[in-house]
């Protein structure tokens, strides 16, 4: 019930598509990075926090609307771990073994 309260106020404050992508996208590569539970907490919510932070920056100094800023450096912040082509290409290509 509570994560379905801060989705909602999420959605409402910056958008359904920031909201999510703040949510499931740096879950992602700490899943895949992280040698533990707790370190993939830590990690996921850093990933989370760093590229929240570098969205608002980015979408203050180019005066662009918060929302999409957010799902673009959330997406290049997994890009960047080097973990979001692996498990792209290792899905892609897995029947080939």
């Amino acid at each position: 019930l509570l994560c379905a309260a801060v989705l909602a106020v999420a959605t409402a404050s910056i958008g359904l598509m920031a909201a999510f992508a703040l949510i499931f996208v740096p879950a992602w590569p700490a899943f895949l990075l992280a040698p533990s539970w707790r370190w993939t907490v830590v990690f996921a919510a850093s990933l989370g926090v760093a590229s929240y932070l570098a969205a608002f920056i980015v979408a203050l100094w180019l005066d662009q609307p918060f929302g999409p800023i957010a799902v673009l450096s959330v997406l290049l912040c997994a890009i960047c771990t080097g973990s979001l082509p692996a498990t792209l290409l290792q899905r892609r290509f897995k029947g080939f073994r």
